[in-house]
């Protein structure tokens, strides 16, 4: 019973909740995590994600004003104020947080999509293809993971994981898949020589990302601004009222709509949507 209640515990089923489109039900479990554990930075980014989501500004500064400092070293931090910017139109200071996130994992999917995104949006369209490229790897290299996950013995994804490895800088990583290969990829006569290759790049020193292919390490974006939570105005002040009320009617029956819905994805569908990122 004790383990079940461990805090670390419930911020993975909080996750579960979250992935399984529950959000209520995950910022509960989260705000009982950071009840009896105040200093696990992952739970603040879980639910600062899930708050900037359900776009409730009361709850987003409430979140912002209580945030520890150590949570500005956990990349989700950075994407919950960028997010937050993005939703108010202002592509600058979505800039500076994302580039953040991206500097403190250079692996990060949604930073670098997001990052191409408001890049080009302010008219930089070459800095804007380099982190395309590198979120479009990002994701190719999460969707082998979850095919070797399904096939563990599939030469072709073993290949390609470590040529996309190998392309992200990754090269310590490029360089166990290439090892693997040598022992299960008979066909291939180079499998020896690609992992020699790889082991004489490596150095004891070598970060797990090599610094030229770490885009965000490579450029300095901090003359973008940082946003200023406590000086926003609540979203729905920034826009004029409708001069109606909308009303909703369920005229299903009257349709002859008949269905259930279940609360899942499709069990055949492979990858990974955009907005999973």
């Amino acid at each position: 019973k004790r383990a079940r209640s461990h805090p670390l515990l419930l911020l993975g089923q909080a996750r579960l909740l979250a992935r399984n489109n529950e959000p209520q039900q995950a910022m509960r479990m989260l705000l009982d995590v950071l009840k009896k554990r105040p200093d696990v930075i992952e739970a603040h980014a879980e639910l600062g994600l899930l708050l900037v989501d359900d776009a409730d500004e009361r709850l987003l500064q409430q979140w912002h004003k209580s945030l520890p400092a150590e949570t500005d070293r956990h990349p989700d931090t950075w994407m919950v104020r960028g997010l937050w910017a993005q939703q108010r139109g202002d592509a600058r200071q979505a800039i500076r947080c994302f580039w953040e996130a991206a500097r403190i994992d250079p692996n990060h999917p949604g930073a670098h999509y997001q990052l191409s995104i408001n890049l080009a949006a302010v008219g930089d369209d070459v800095l804007a293809t380099q982190f395309q490229n590198r979120a479009e790897l990002l994701s190719e290299l999460q969707n082998l993971m979850d095919d070797l996950n399904g096939d563990p013995r599939s030469v072709p994804s073993m290949r390609r994981t470590a040529e996309v490895c190998e392309s992200l800088g990754r090269l310590w990583e490029a360089r166990a898949w290439r090892h693997v290969l040598v022992a299960v990829d008979k066909t291939n006569p180079r499998a020896a020589d690609d992992e020699l290759r790889l082991k004489n790049l490596l150095t004891i020193d070598m970060p797990f990302v090599r610094r030229r292919d770490n885009v965000a390490a490579n450029i300095d974006l901090s003359y973008y601004p940082l946003p200023t939570f406590n000086t926003l105005k609540p979203l729905e002040s920034q826009h004029q009222h409708a001069a109606c009320r909308a009303r909703f009617l369920d005229v299903a029956a009257d349709a002859k709509l008949v269905f259930q819905y279940y609360n899942d994805r499709e069990p055949e569908d492979e990858g990974r949507y955009m907005h999973e990122w």
